[in-house]
């Protein structure tokens, strides 16, 4: 019976999942049968040659693999239904028993009610008189042939089958209806598991858009973000991610985990706001594509110039914001000192071979500015900005920085010092700091 189980189910359809369990079952019914009768023959119930039981067993242990490999592989007669083959053979078989165990007087008739309960399953209510009128035939056939033609024997063999099918005859028409539920069960199962393959591969592709969508978003926020020229983060970047550190900075001033001291150790936002001396005459001169060549060059010189953990943004045109994380004044001056210096050591190509030697201004503040309160990191960014502008007409080539100044500050100096540095230092109101 081990081949009989050996098909693989997975890429059948339920017609020929159906009919290779029926070959499972006739296989077993049969083996069973050709057991009994060798137990029949050991206790000499059965006058029937080995022969013929090793034949019988071999045939519809054989047939069953046969017919089981037929429907597996797809192969149908085009005539009739393949179904006919096997039950004709279980109806041949069925009059060589009855031949060989006692013709008339046979106790193997019992067997007829398996061949149309067998039939009726598989083939339905249709089927159940052709088998009916098969064994008969067959059973008279073998009573002849054993016994010749003895009118009380052949009426015997026609009152048994009629008394078994009568006895029967309820359980017989009601097998097709079980199997008809048993089929519709089988195919609602093989539905219900092919929708959960086709639904499960959906939420398999799904989650894969989503995964692709996801990506995309995320590609898009970030271009969003991100400069197209130098590949340096945008002011909406900036808008995004200060909010972070001036909480932190918040948090830290309020919850007096820190003091002034302790802010000024280290841990202070600076902003620079950086430019290049003098670059609307290299677009003048050179053109705008040698302008872009620039820009993209310092945009990398400020890159180096900071650490990771910084940012650096394209502010507009040729301005640059420079974001420094967790500094002092003095850390922030050491940074502007280096980044001034990098630009002048460089040899920007502006294409081919011909190149420049360029300079560069800045301003740079800290924040918190005097008190939380009083600036925000925007103003910081315009005192920032002001400084560069001094810087500029201080005549470029250097930076200015702006600290506290001695004089207790008021909210009526606020603008003073945003707007005009050289009075607001005059004031006390602001310490400038120039780096050349």
């Amino acid at each position: 019976m081990n081949l009989l189980f050996r098909f693989n189910f997975k890429e059948l359809d339920s017609f020929r999942k159906f009919h290779i369990k029926v070959q499972r079952s006739r296989a077993l019914i049969y083996t069973l049968g050709v057991s009994l009768a060798i137990l029949a023959k050991v206790l000499n119930i059965l006058e029937i040659p080995w022969v013929i039981i090793v034949l019988l067993f071999l045939i519809t242990y054989g047939s069953s693999i046969f017919f089981a490999y037929l429907y597996y592989i797809g192969k149908r007669p085009k005539t009739v239904p393949l179904q006919a083959y096997w039950m004709g053979l279980d109806i041949f078989l069925f009059g060589v028993v009855i031949f060989f165990s006692g013709g008339s007087n046979s106790i193997a008739f019992p067997w007829a009610i398996a061949n149309v309960a067998a039939s009726a399953y598989v083939a339905g209510r249709s089927s159940i008189i052709s088998v009916m009128i098969g064994n008969l035939i067959v059973c008279i056939a073998a009573v002849i042939a054993r016994e010749g033609v003895i009118y009380h024997n052949l009426l015997t063999v026609i009152v048994k089958m009629l008394i078994l099918y009568g006895a029967s005859f309820f359980a017989i028409v009601g097998i097709p209806k079980l199997r008809e539920q048993r089929l519709l069960i089988a195919q609602l199962k093989e539905y219900e598991t092919n929708r959960a393959n086709e639904l499960a591969k959906l939420a398999k592709a799904l989650e894969e858009k989503t995964k692709e969508l996801n990506i995309l978003n995320e590609q898009l926020r970030e271009a969003a973000l991100i400069d197209p020229l130098t590949g340096l983060y945008n002011r909406r970047y900036l808008e995004h991610r200060i909010e972070e550190d001036v909480a932190e900075i918040q948090r830290r001033y309020y919850n007096k985990e820190f003091n002034g001291s302790a802010l000024e150790d280290g841990n202070l936002i600076g902003f620079i706001m950086i430019d290049i001396d003098d670059f609307k005459l290299i677009n003048d001169t050179y053109g705008h594509d040698s302008g872009d060549l620039v820009l993209t060059q310092f945009a990398q010189i400020l890159l180096k110039g900071v650490r990771r953990m910084d940012s650096v943004v394209r502010w507009g045109g040729e301005e640059f914001l420079i974001v420094i994380r967790r500094v002092n004044f003095k850390i922030l001056e050491w940074v502007v000192e280096r980044i001034i210096k990098m630009v002048k050591l460089k040899e920007f190509s502006i294409g081919g071979d011909k190149k420049l030697q360029l300079t560069c201004s800045a301003g740079f503040c800290c924040y918190p500015f005097y008190n939380l309160n009083y600036f925000s990191w925007f103003d910081i960014v315009n005192i920032a900005d002001s400084a560069l502008l001094l810087a500029k007409r201080e005549g470029k080539r250097m930076a200015v920085g702006v600290k506290e100044g001695e004089r207790e500050i008021k909210n009526e100096d606020l603008e003073r010092i945003k707007e005009t540095l050289l009075d607001a230092e005059k004031e006390g109101l602001a310490n400038l700091v120039f780096k050349k």
